[in-house]
C-alpha cells in the first residue's frame, strides 16, 4: 500500500495506516450439526488440512500426506478444500490413479475410516474444516498466486503452514514469522516435516497463540477507518 500511494505522490502527512480490516472481521460461522458428524466419522484420527488449494497444490499435499503417514505410522487423514471447487471430480481421479481412497463432500460420501483424503468440494464450510483440523496449509503459495488468508485459521486455532508465495498478505505473514505463528515449507518433505512437528501439543499451541499475539493491533482497523472517514465528511 505504501509503494501505491508513493506512485500516486500523495503526500505522507496524509496517510493513514488503519490496519487490515480483515483483522476485525468474527470467526468463519459453523453448522454445528454437521461438524458434530464429521466429528463422530473422524473420532480419534489426526487429520490436518489444505486449504484454498489450487491446481498442483493436491499433489504435492497428497505426497506430504504420504511421508507423514510413513513417518509416524498414522491413520491420518487429509482434508483438502479446493479454491475452485469444482476442480473436485478431477482432483479425486488423478489421486485415485496414484492409489489413494478418495471420498468427496459434493457427493455426500463421508470421511469414513477406509479414506485417505477427503475432499471438500463445497462452498461456505471453511469454518468447518478449520475446527476439526489442528493444522492447516493455506494454499495459493506454493506457486506465485500470492497466498490466501490466514486470518480465518488463526481464529479457529489450527496452526498456519504456508509456502513462499504470500505477496497477497505478505504483512502479515511476516509479523507471523518473526513472532513464531506460523511456518513455511515449499516441498512435500518439509511440509510434511512441518506437520509433524505439530503434532507435538505443546509446540502447536505455543504456535497457535503466538499467531494469536501477532494478529492484535492497537486498536480497532475498523474504527480507525471509520473515524477518519467521518472526519472527512465533517
Amino acid at each position: 500500500m505504501a509503494d501505491l500511494m508513493q506512485k500516486l505522490e500523495v503526500e505522507k502527512s496524509r496517510w493513514l495506516v488503519s490496519g487490515s480490516l480483515k483483522e476485525d472481521l468474527p470467526s468463519l460461522p459453523v453448522d454445528m450439526s454437521a461438524l458434530s458428524t464429521l466429528r463422530s466419522l473422524i473420532g480419534t484420527r489426526h487429520c490436518w488440512t489444505g486449504a484454498s488449494t489450487h491446481d498442483g497444490e493436491e499433489t504435492i499435499l497428497a505426497d506430504a500426506h504420504k511421508a507423514i503417514r510413513e513417518k509416524t505410522g498414522l491413520d491420518s487423514l487429509l482434508i483438502l478444500v479446493p479454491r475452485h471447487p469444482e476442480r473436485g471430480d478431477h482432483i479425486a481421479e488423478s489421486l485415485r490413479q496414484k492409489g489413494w481412497s478418495v471420498a468427496l463432500r459434493s457427493r455426500q460420501e463421508a470421511p469414513d475410516q477406509n479414506v485417505q483424503i477427503y475432499i471438500a468440494d463445497t462452498l461456505g464450510e471453511m469454518g468447518i474444516w478449520y475446527r476439526l483440523c489442528p493444522v492447516s496449509f493455506i494454499g495459493g503459495a506454493l506457486s506465485p498466486i500470492g497466498g490466501h488468508n490466514p486470518y480465518e485459521p488463526a481464529l479457529l486455532e489450527s496452526a498456519i503452514i504456508h509456502g513462499p508465495h504470500v505477496f497477497n498478505f505478505s504483512e502479515i505473514y511476516q509479523r507471523l514469522h518473526l513472532a513464531g505463528g506460523c511456518l513455511q515449507a515449499a516441498t512435500p518433505q518439509g511440509i510434511a516435516i512441518a506437520v509433524v512437528d505439530l503434532l507435538d501439543d505443546e509446540y502447536r499451541k505455543s504456535v497457535i497463540q503466538n499467531a494469536a499475539q501477532a494478529l492484535k493491533q492497537d486498536g480497532s482497523a475498523t474504527e480507525t477507518t471509520l473515524r477518519a472517514i467521518l472526519n472527512l465528511i465533517d
